[in-house]
């Protein structure tokens, strides 16, 4: 149902949302009390690590290094921004 293994997770800002990046590469949003997915977001080719949500917005910490921004209000419209991150930190 969740496209095989997860690799990341993070509740929602009222905890009633997850967001879970799953091993096919997608990031469902799962509605708690039911355990259904609601929404899957714009598949990335890399797999995710991390989650974190603020808001209506979802910050997910990719495999190949991106970090993607979706607006989970707006994510039936593919609002998605995508970020090349350094891995050196001075």
């Amino acid at each position: 149902i969740l496209g095989g293994g997860i690799w990341s997770m993070a509740a929602s800002d009222d905890h009633r949302h997850l967001a879970v990046g799953c091993e096919d590469g997608h990031v469902r949003i799962v509605k708690v009390s039911t355990m259904e997915t609601v929404l899957t977001l714009p598949h990335h080719e890399a797999k995710c690590l991390s989650l974190a949500w603020s808001g209506d917005m979802v910050v997910g910490g990719m495999t190949d290094g991106h970090l993607l921004v979706w607006n989970v209000s707006l994510a039936n419209k593919t609002a998605v921004k995508k970020h090349q991150m350094n891995a050196n930190i001075n």
